[in-house]
């Protein structure tokens, strides 16, 4: 069961519909022949840097 696809466990496709090999290529060049703008989920990242603990503190 760790191998199978969430659409496989689903029901909604199976492995050899889904054809993971070739996917990405099939998906980018459909998107080219329909000029569609093709957007990810957004992510968010942040990073900061701190004082050391003796520095902050001092404020």
């Amino acid at each position: 069961m760790a191998d199978q696809s969430a659409a496989e466990r689903l029901g909604i496709a199976t492995a050899d519909e889904i054809g993971i090999d070739t996917l990405a290529e099939r998906l980018c060049r459909e998107a080219v022949e329909q000029r569609a703008c093709v957007m990810t989920p957004p992510f968010v990242g942040a990073w900061t840097n701190m004082p050391a603990w003796q520095e902050a503190a001092d404020v």
